[in-house]
């Protein structure tokens, strides 16, 4: 029966120092939870769109400015197969070109509005506004 006592008061210091050492325990030392999932992986963001232009770029070649009265540089010379760009940038007014040797006609054009031309022929061509008399030119194709 002393055998007995003894592993009862055996098992109760066990008992009372598990629970001692359990109430010791900070929070710091405690094990973590189950680990927490791992954040879904961040897709980069769109590129964002180059804005577009206004009015699409003249094609390269010549650039005949339009102003109120008159067409600068008048006279222009290309190579066969160029380009010719009229720009109007008058203040009060529109215009309406026209290359007489080929009927070739714009339609009316605004402040800012061009109107482009590609000369296949070797040859001399004028130019002219059909409201401004004083608006002509010429452009010889090589």
């Amino acid at each position: 029966m002393k055998a007995a006592h003894i592993l009862v008061i055996l098992a109760i210091l066990l008992l009372a120092g598990c629970a001692k050492d359990a109430d010791m325990m900070d929070d710091k030392d405690a094990m973590p939870a189950e680990p927490a999932e791992p954040a879904a992986p961040v897709e980069p963001a769109e590129p964002a769109e180059p804005a577009e232009p206004a009015q699409p770029p003249a094609p390269e070649g010549e650039v005949i400015i339009l102003g109120d009265t008159s067409a600068t540089p008048g006279d222009v010379t290309i190579a066969a197969g160029g380009i010719v760009t009229f720009k109007n940038e008058a203040e009060k007014r529109p215009h309406m070109i026209i290359v007489d040797e080929l009927a070739e006609k714009s339609t009316r054009m605004e402040n800012g509005d061009t109107f482009t031309f590609t000369f296949e022929e070797a040859g001399e061509y004028t130019f002219r506004d059909i409201w401004v008399g004083s608006l002509r030119g010429t452009i010889t194709v090589e």
